[in-house]
């Protein structure tokens, strides 16, 4: 008598509680809801906001020809090679004979050379050949039949410079062999295994061309010819995607390609709770896509995907995950069972205690 007592006190009981859960049933979703829009995931489903790999252009300031390498820029350093037939002993700087030879002539930052008995010199526009014909004309007034040989000591003036947190810093040499955006960055970067989540943005004349590490060994187009001063910028792209419900392992993900589908994160959460999770209850929010929406004042979209198909993976895989996404995991029906077995035995054994 005192058992039937205490079953029917602690029924009535829990009939007023509430089933503990850490968020919604999916019995809540609804496909006509006013907040949202409940989308199924389809094999003919195109989700076009989803996109998460946009299309790369180039400005036109990057597809100007290749840069004039041969013409001396600011900062070069030049070995000027005079021979004469007779006078060279008059011109300056140690001589032998009929040859001198001046060192270490720079390329000054108003594009001028200073050449003894040559005078100063515009340089803008020539090439080694054309200041060599140059000199000459001017210094066949001190010695006789002079011929001059000009060479390019060092060109520290022909240089970009690299910066951010993914590789080498600093200011690298470019020149008519070593010139393309992937020859700067195979010595800038010592680790390139990470390459689609590495941002390469390259700037010049205030326009910035930005790609993927990965797409400059995928897009020949995209490895771009670099000029002088160019600044290239290495970012990694860290993006995180949170799972929630009954995951494996609940929590904030990082994602490791651009490319990742809702297969991927669940991969990431050690998949579905075998003892816990609905399959047919998988639900995506896209959190770019729900900015978009709040700003065209419409109502965003949930992505629901039903596990429990065999098709289930192949769907699944056309719907992309980017960063900031949150994806959830509804919990079985049979679990709020187990919950309410579990929470009256607990009552049953304290009142026979009590008894």
């Amino acid at each position: 008598m005192k058992k039937s007592l205490l079953i029917v006190v602690v029924a009535a009981l829990m009939s007023g509680c509430t089933i503990p859960r850490a968020a919604f049933k999916s019995s809540l979703m609804s496909q006509d809801s006013p907040q949202y829009h409940l989308v199924d995931v389809t094999s003919a489903l195109t989700v076009k906001d989803a996109e998460v790999i946009p299309e790369t252009r180039l400005d036109g300031v990057f597809l100007t020809p290749d840069w004039p390498w041969a013409q001396l820029t600011q900062g070069d350093r030049l070995h000027i090679t005079v021979l004469s037939s007779g006078g060279a002993e008059y011109l300056s700087g140690p001589s032998n004979g009929d040859r001198v030879d001046f060192e270490d002539i720079l390329v000054t930052g108003a594009q001028t050379v200073v050449v003894p008995y040559a005078g100063t010199i515009p340089v803008q526009g020539l090439d080694m050949t054309q200041l060599a014909d140059e000199i000459t004309r001017r210094l066949s007034r001190v010695v006789l039949n002079p011929q001059v040989l000009v060479t390019l000591s060092a060109r520290t003036g022909a240089m970009v410079t690299v910066q951010g947190g993914g590789g080498k810093t600093g200011r690298f040499p470019v020149d008519s062999h070593i010139n393309r955006l992937s020859h700067v960055l195979a010595m800038a970067i010592t680790d390139n295994t990470g390459g689609e989540m590495t941002d390469i943005s390259v700037t010049r004349q205030q326009q910035t061309f930005r790609v993927r590490l990965a797409d400059i060994d995928r897009l020949p187009q995209h490895d771009i010819a670099l000029q002088p001063d160019d600044r290239v910028t290495i970012r990694p792209v860290t993006a995180f995607v949170t799972v929630l419900g009954a995951a494996g392992v609940q929590g904030k993900h990082p994602l490791v390609t651009r490319h990742a589908s809702v297969i991927d994160a669940l991969a990431l959460a050690k998949g579905m709770d075998d003892a816990l999770a609905d399959p047919q209850a998988v639900f995506l929010f896209k959190h770019h896509e729900s900015e978009r929406a709040k700003q065209h004042m419409r109502k965003p979209n949930i992505y629901h995907v039903d596990m429990s198909q065999p098709d289930a993976v192949f769907r699944a895989r056309t719907l992309m995950v980017d960063d900031g996404d949150v994806l959830y995991i509804s919990n079985a029906s049979l679990t709020d069972f187990a919950k309410v077995s579990a929470a009256f035995g607990a009552f049953l054994s304290g009142g026979q205690r009590a008894l």
